[in-house]
C-alpha cells in the first residue's frame, strides 16, 4: 500500500478530492446544509476538541469542544464552538451558537438509521464523542443507531494504528491532516487558525 501511494504520489496520481464545505454558515445556509445532509443513508461525524481544566490529556468527560463536523461523500458542513487559543469565536459565528446547538441536536434526533433516517458513523464516536456532545447539549442518538468505526478497525487488523489521521491516509489517498509532535500525539499548538483545524 504504500509503495503504490508512493508511486501515485510521485506522478500526481493521488485521488483524494474533498468535497465542498461549509464552514460555520448562516442559520439560513446551516438549514440548507442540514437538509442537504439528510438526504444520504449515512452521515460521517466527528468532533475536533482540546484538553480541558489545564490538563495535558486527553478525556472525554472534561475536553473542551472546538468544532463539529458531519460529512455526506459530496458535502460537508463544520460549526467551530471554542477557537485554537481557547477563547469562544464570536468573529466566526455567523449562526448564534445555541441556534446551531438547537438544530444539530435536533438533526441528531432525526438520525436514526435504516429506511426511518440517515445512519451517523464515526470513529470512537461512541467512546469519545458522545459525552462531549451530550455535555454541551447535542446527544447522539441511541448506542445501536450509531457505527463506531474504531472497534471495526481493532477487529479487522489489531496490528495497525486505530487514529483515524492514520486509516484515512492507509486506505483512501487522503493526506494525514492532524499536527503531529514527539510519540504520535496530537501538537495542539500546530494549528495556525481556526479554518484550518476546522478544514
Amino acid at each position: 500500500a504504500d509503495v503504490s501511494k508512493s508511486f501515485r504520489h510521485a506522478t500526481g496520481r493521488l485521488q483524494w478530492r474533498g468535497p465542498p464545505v461549509a464552514f460555520n454558515p448562516s442559520l439560513g445556509e446551516l438549514d440548507a446544509a442540514l437538509a442537504r445532509l439528510a438526504t444520504h443513508s449515512r452521515i460521517a461525524c466527528d468532533t475536533e476538541t482540546e484538553p480541558g481544566h489545564g490538563r495535558e490529556d486527553f478525556d472525554p468527560e472534561h475536553d473542551l469542544l472546538r468544532c463539529v463536523a458531519l460529512a455526506a461523500p459530496d458535502f460537508g458542513l463544520t460549526l467551530g464552538f471554542r477557537s485554537v487559543p481557547k477563547q469562544p469565536l464570536p468573529t466566526l459565528w455567523r449562526c448564534p451558537p445555541e441556534l446551531a446547538r438547537e438544530r444539530l441536536r435536533n438533526f441528531f434526533a432525526r438520525c436514526r438509521g435504516g429506511s426511518i433516517g440517515p445512519l451517523l458513523v464515526g470513529h470512537n464516536l461512541n467512546v469519545y464523542d458522545r459525552p462531549i456532545l451530550e455535555r454541551e447539549r447535542m446527544p447522539l442518538p441511541d448506542y445501536g443507531l450509531v457505527l463506531d468505526t474504531l472497534p471495526l478497525s481493532r477487529n479487522a487488523w489489531s496490528e495497525l494504528g486505530h487514529s483515524l489521521d492514520f486509516l484515512m491516509s492507509w486506505y483512501t489517498d487522503a493526506p494525514k491532516h492532524k499536527g503531529r509532535s514527539g510519540g504520535g500525539k496530537v501538537d495542539h499548538a500546530a494549528w495556525e487558525s481556526d479554518r484550518e483545524l476546522h478544514e
